[in-house]
């Protein structure tokens, strides 16, 4: 478990220590021990630090995902998303992520003319999915998500990408979306 520095983690060892004794009394397990470690993680800048792991990943034959701050040579017949998640969700290496983007390339490319496809991007994060749904060529497509933080972070990415003027991006409630 994580605890912030200002805690004092010999309290916090002990409370626990007491909590699990406890446990222990209810299921009668007397003789059980759990050991308890506490070791200090060093400031560092973490989104520095993350980012040195997040590099340029084809998601499919035609989609690649690049991070903001590297560079990509893009070949003929690539759609290449540039990104940056910032504190949102969303870089297209979890697999539910790359699942749905190669749905969504996978019926672009089965459809032709998307101009009337409508997308709707329920916890859209980082925009991921509706940036790639507009460079496809979707029609209407609607992203939203519970954290403001994230849709600021998806608006960004979209204007990245050229296509903020193909999404709609807001916090509105799941209930409250029409169609």
């Amino acid at each position: 478990a994580y605890f912030p520095g200002d805690r004092d983690a010999g309290a916090v060892a002990d409370s626990l220590q007491a909590y699990l004794a406890s446990l222990a009394a209810v299921e009668g397990a007397s003789d059980a021990h759990a050991a308890i470690t506490i070791a200090g993680i060093p400031d560092e800048d973490w989104n520095k630090k993350w980012k040195s792991f997040f590099q340029p990943i084809n998601v499919t034959e035609r989609l690649v995902v690049k991070p903001s701050w590297t560079h990509y040579w893009k070949r003929p017949g690539e759609i290449v998303i540039e990104l940056d998640p910032g504190m949102a969700f969303g870089t297209g290496t979890h697999p539910s992520t790359r699942l749905c983007m190669q749905a969504i390339d996978d019926y672009a490319g089965r459809h032709g003319g998307l101009g009337n496809t409508r997308l709707l991007d329920v916890g859209t994060g980082s925009g991921i999915l509706a940036i790639a749904a507009a460079l496809l060529g979707f029609g209407t497509i609607v992203g939203i998500d519970i954290d403001h933080t994230a849709v600021v972070c998806a608006r960004t990415n979209a204007e990245r990408n050229g296509v903020a003027d193909k999404l709609h991006l807001s916090t509105t409630p799941l209930r409250e979306i029409e169609g």
